[in-house]
């Protein structure tokens, strides 16, 4: 853990920290009264949340992840950061009812997470996360597009039907789906089906980062960005 920290520590240090399209983009979104933020499948051992702790020392930010290994790394760099008073690292799924009220929370941040629920629990998860939410307040989601895949290679295949993404073993057999992409139009009625408002819509090329210290992947992949909210 502590190796891990160290070298997140010296990426930033050295100025070579790799930068990235959605994160500035959903961090960007968020305001001065936005104290309360929550979340979903915290990225890249926390470097995105501790961004948003740092701007605003006010700022509380709750960190999921259904991954131990994940959370352990995440807490580690959050100390090492001195953030472990703002940020709380939680194992928390998102599937399931939430440990907090309604409306505790003022933005709600899910980038690259909600592309591994199956449509009925992404549905599911959606209802969730507007409980959550305070009236007018902002949803900002980044999931994995249909775009971003290729033609069905000898490791990987999609199936439109699901949009499921299936691995492919050696001798033909298969293994349980690993991501739900998605089109625009299908996320944004998943979004509007947990009733919030959807502000805008975007997509565009990235280079997600393939690690907990944030190497980069070796090409760019798309995603759809969506910003809605919750009306009053």
């Amino acid at each position: 853990m502590d190796a891990t920290r160290e070298r997140l520590a010296g990426r930033r240090e050295r100025g070579s920290e790799a930068p990235s399209i959605s994160e500035d983009r959903g961090l960007a979104l968020l305001c001065p009264g936005d104290l309360n933020i929550y979340s979903v499948g915290i990225s890249t051992a926390g470097v995105g949340e501790a961004r948003m702790a740092r701007a605003d020392p006010r700022r509380r930010v709750i960190a999921t992840t259904v991954d131990p290994h994940g959370g352990a790394v995440a807490r580690s760099f959050v100390a090492g950061e001195g953030l472990s008073g703002q940020i709380d690292v939680r194992i928390e799924d998102v599937r399931r009812t939430l440990p907090h009220p309604d409306e505790a929370f003022d933005f709600v941040y899910s980038r690259l997470a909600l592309h591994y629920l199956t449509p009925v629990d992404l549905d599911r998860a959606l209802r969730e996360l507007r409980r959550v939410l305070r009236d007018e307040r902002r949803l900002f989601c980044v999931v994995r597009s249909v775009a971003g895949m290729g033609v069905d290679s000898h490791t990987v295949r999609y199936d439109a039907a699901s949009h499921a993404t299936i691995g492919v073993r050696p001798d033909g057999s298969t293994v349980r789906a690993e991501r739900y992409l998605q089109t625009n139009a299908s996320i944004v009625g998943h979004v509007e089906r947990a009733g919030f408002v959807v502000e805008s819509v975007a997509d565009y090329d990235e280079v997600l980062f393939a690690d907990f210290e944030r190497r980069l992947a070796p090409g760019p992949d798309h995603v759809i960005e969506v910003v809605a909210h919750r009306p009053g």
